[in-house]
């Protein structure tokens, strides 16, 4: 899913950075404005997913600009303000923002923030499976296959995303919010460390006393945790309660 947005802010340099930023992380910027006047004629026509609105500006100020855009029937974006004034924290969520970010923006921070607004908008919304999942690429978010993820696994306080050609993905999530994120793809959490995909398990392997793992489709081996092996029973239509001799 690609994002567009536009970017209102009276400060030229502010909004050059910004800008650079967002084209990096590969989203579209649609149009730059420096107060709200100009910027609203641009939303309307552009129709973005995002408009990063900064607060203090001569005229019409952020939070009034995002009021009427609320009002406005035209536009549907959600809207992310971008202010060097923490206090104006509470004023910004009041106009039910999407997001809030400090200057200077990290590039860290952005790539949050645009998951955030990718996931609220993905498929799995209206529940539907999910086609792709945003990663941490250089700088940038990528937009992987779901179906070509084998494995997804915690480790040093990252999370990684596995793929069938054995590339790894650094996560923009964590693992609970992966798991009931890819849910409806038939995702399970099997260990306290993995998540895989049903369809990429070729074998369950009994180690004697009480001690589980499974084969994944890339050969690889993962750890089924004692009290998650039932769940992964019937999740691949299998008795539960069989004998482990039976695995």
């Amino acid at each position: 899913m690609k994002l567009t947005c536009v970017v209102v802010d009276d400060e030229p340099l502010a909004r050059a950075y910004l800008t650079r930023l967002l084209t990096a992380a590969g989203v579209t910027v649609a149009g730059e404005a420096g107060d709200a006047s100009t910027a609203l004629p641009m939303v309307l026509s552009t129709s973005p997913d995002i408009v990063f609105l900064d607060i203090e500006m001569p005229g019409m100020n952020g939070l009034e600009f995002a009021r009427q855009l609320r009002e406005l029937n035209g536009s549907n974006a959600a809207v992310v303000f971008v202010t060097g004034y923490s206090e104006h924290a509470v004023d910004a969520f009041s106009h039910q923002a999407t997001d809030y970010l400090l200057k200077p923006v990290s590039n860290e921070r952005l790539l949050q923030c645009l998951v955030r607004i990718h996931n609220q908008r993905s498929h799995a919304s209206d529940g539907t499976e999910m086609q792709r999942l945003p990663v941490r690429g250089l700088a940038t978010i990528l937009l992987v296959p779901i179906t070509d993820i084998v494995c997804i696994t915690s480790r040093e306080k990252k999370v990684f995303v596995r793929m069938k050609d054995g590339i790894e993905h650094r996560a923009l999530q964590n693992l609970t919010q992966l798991e009931e994120r890819l849910s409806r793809n038939k995702f399970i959490r099997i260990h306290g460390s993995y998540v895989v995909p049903t369809n990429h398990i070729t074998e369950i392997m009994h180690l004697g006393n009480h001690e589980y793992e499974v084969r994944l489709s890339d050969g690889r081996r993962a750890p089924v945790g004692r009290t998650r092996i039932n769940d992964l029973k019937r999740a691949l239509g299998l008795d539960a309660h069989s004998r482990e001799s039976d695995v």
